[in-house]
């Protein structure tokens, strides 16, 4: 179906130009979102430790 693919190309260039703008504004402001990214991978790691730790009996 040609329209499906017209959707499908128009929406591949809107996530594109979504894509660059949020690469624009990552650079911008990259040591912060180090800092973001950094953290909240640890937040993850430790809830990720906690539930094993509670769900293993004692």
């Amino acid at each position: 179906d040609p329209n499906i693919k017209v959707y499908y190309d128009s929406t591949l260039s809107r996530a594109v130009n979504i894509n660059s703008e949020v690469n624009k504004r990552i650079s911008k402001s990259l040591l912060h979102l180090e800092d973001y990214v950094t953290m909240s991978k640890i937040r993850r790691e430790s809830s990720f430790y906690l539930s094993i730790a509670s769900s293993r009996p004692i």
